[in-house]
Order: C-alpha cells, then structure tokens, then sequence
C-alpha cells in the first residue's frame, strides 16, 4: 500500500507592512486539529480562537470546527471550505483557501465582527493535510487510513480592519 501525506508546517506570516504591525490586537489561534478516521472520506478541523487586547487581556475566545470534502483517491479537498465558531457574539468566520505559494496547502482567512468591525486576517495554517491519497487499489478493505495531526500550542497574527 502506498501512502502520500503532504503537510505544512503550522507558521504564521507576519507582514512587512508597518501598518499591520501596528494592529491594536491579535488573533490567537490554540490546539489546531486535523485528522480523519477509519474509511473516512472528510477531514475534519477544529481550533480555539480569541482576541488578544494590547493589553495582554484575551477576550471572544472561540472554538471553530469544519469538515473538507472528500479525499477518496484523488486526494481532492475542497479549493475553498468554511465553518463555524461557537461566539455568535464575535461574528468570528473562517475559511480555508487551497493555495500553491509559497508551497502548496491552505490559508485560514479570519474575520470577526467584534465592536461592529470588520477585522481579518489570513494564516498560512499549519498541520493542514492537502492530501491524503491511498495508491493501492480501490478495494483496499481500508482506503481511507487514520491520521490525526495536531498543532498543541499557541500562534498569533496581527487583526486587522478590513
């Protein structure tokens, strides 16, 4: 049986504009999951998100959670799939948009609605699976083989208006 994972590495892009760096808060992501079971067509995501205040204070903290398409031996996953968070409050939404620079993965694109803003960000995320490909054969008795891969662990990137 011949098994390709591709994954990226969880990193935060930081930008060399001086105006993003001046962002009054952060966005924290926490505990990033990627994983799927045993004959298993989806991959499944979650992870914590809040605002960090200049302060330091961490306010709208979130957990958000979405499902890709299928990945049966094409390794296709959706170029574009969205979810949900649990602070309605925060208005927090969150995609994910297959790229190819700098490497071939996902951007996580943030937003939030917090104090009526219309804040975001974009993450070049981490311990995201592009693909997970069984080349065997299609009557494998288990074609979609477990993985699970978690980033444990904090990243921040400047919130921005938009």
């Amino acid at each position: 049986m011949k098994l390709t994972v591709s994954v990226l590495t969880l990193g935060v892009l930081a930008s060399a504009n001086p105006i993003t760096r001046q962002a009054s808060s952060q966005y924290e992501i926490t505990d990033f999951y990627a994983g799927s079971g045993p004959k298993s067509s989806i991959t499944n995501y979650n992870f914590g998100i809040a605002i960090v205040r200049p302060d330091g204070a961490v306010a709208n903290e979130a957990r958000c959670s979405t499902s890709s398409g299928s990945n049966w031996h094409n390794g296709y996953i959706a170029p574009v799939f969205s979810g949900t968070c649990d602070d309605e409050a925060a208005g927090y939404g969150f995609s994910f948009t297959s790229t190819r620079t700098p490497d071939q993965g996902y951007w996580l694109n943030i937003t939030d609605a917090i104090d009526g803003s219309h804040a975001g960000s974009k993450f070049y995320s981490q311990s995201l699976v592009k693909r997970v490909q069984n080349n065997a054969n299609p009557t494998d008795p288990d074609p979609f083989p477990n993985y699970e891969l978690r980033e444990a662990g904090t990243s921040q990137t400047p919130r921005t208006a938009a």
